[in-house]
């Protein structure tokens, strides 16, 4: 992840904590709300620079969509046996890295 991603997914999730938290609470005035996000958002993206630090962050939809490609390589029959192994070697990475993906993904 880039600087910038880790910046924007931290500014949305202290977006979505912020909303969550303040559903039933009084309304706090536009500058302390921002101020409340900034502060969430800072936090979270210390965090997630220390995440990154030792595993990698894949966005889910990314995993799908390759492995979705993958499983429509390896039905339609018109590669060859060399692109095929290609393919069955990404697939068994994909499933060892995800093992959820199997079930998440339609053929």
């Amino acid at each position: 992840m880039t600087n910038d991603q880790i910046t924007a997914l931290a500014r949305e999730y202290a977006e979505g904590i912020y909303r969550n938290a303040h559903k039933e609470m009084e309304v706090l005035p536009d500058c302390l709300s921002n101020e409340s996000i900034n502060m969430f958002a800072e936090d979270m993206e210390s965090k997630l620079k220390w995440l990154l630090r030792r595993y990698y962050l894949v966005e889910k939809g990314t995993v799908r969509k390759e492995y979705h490609e993958i499983q429509l390589a390896l039905g339609d029959g018109g590669r060859s046996e060399w692109e095929d192994d290609i393919n069955m070697g990404k697939e068994v990475l994909l499933e060892s890295l995800f093992p959820e993906i199997a079930k998440e993904v339609q053929k």
